[in-house]
């Protein structure tokens, strides 16, 4: 990944950044800690404090269970939560920022209650969207958003794995399975042969705990 954190110094210093901008990369770790950092630069003017403890960022993306096990989606009351983190002002600087890791795994009710606020954002509140591709948010929400920085790499390992897990996965609703479906149909950069190795991986997978159940209840 080229140096974002400069990237966003110099849109920054150029009044250019855009209130809601997206960052398509593979390694959404090391986008987060880049625009950590970048923050840390903007508000280090006016606190000393951290930007991990900075109340004035929020930072939202898939929770982990009580397993150490990653959910597969972003849910309304995460959306809610980042709402009402920009309905009070700022304390330790002028400005407010929002990041959205893995902002794919919206479902559809987080990627609508977020399109008024991205939307009509103020001048001094900055969201981040981090995404694998740009082709997996609605359209509502990439038209409300601007493109700041895009790998130039093949589409990422386990992109379209990760796609199709979620349409097995019983935690994942209906309607937002619909929206999984039409977008790796869709997509320009999943290939039919990926699709097909990617169901026959989980396939298996499923068929192999059947199996493993089976002779646990023998």
């Amino acid at each position: 990944m080229e140096n974002l954190k400069s990237l966003l110094q110099n849109l920054w210093s150029e009044n250019k950044l855009p209130n809601v901008s997206l960052i398509v990369c593979g390694d959404h770790n090391l986008a987060k800690d880049e625009i950590f950092s970048f923050i840390g630069s903007v508000t280090s003017k006016y606190s000393k404090i951290s930007p991990e403890n900075n109340t004035d960022i929020i930072l939202v993306e898939a929770k982990i269970d009580k397993n150490g096990e990653k959910s597969s989606i972003i849910n309304v009351e995460q959306a809610r939560e980042l709402i009402s983190h920009f309905d009070t002002k700022p304390i330790f600087s002028p400005y407010k920022f929002g990041i959205i890791s893995s902002a794919e795994d919206m479902n559809n009710n987080a990627s609508n209650s977020l399109l008024k606020i991205l939307e009509d954002s103020s001048f001094n509140n900055y969201f981040f969207l981090i995404t694998s591709n740009e082709e997996y948010l609605l359209p509502t929400i990439k038209s409300r958003s601007v493109v700041i920085y895009k790998e130039n790499n093949e589409l990422q390992k386990n992109l379209s794995g990760d796609l199709i897990y979620k349409l097995w996965n019983p935690e994942v609703r209906f309607d937002d399975k619909e929206q999984i479906l039409n977008i790796i149909l869709k997509s320009k950069d999943i290939s039919e042969e990926d699709i097909a190795n990617e169901i026959i991986h989980y396939l298996s997978q499923i068929l192999s705990c059947q199996s493993s159940a089976k002779s646990q209840e023998q």
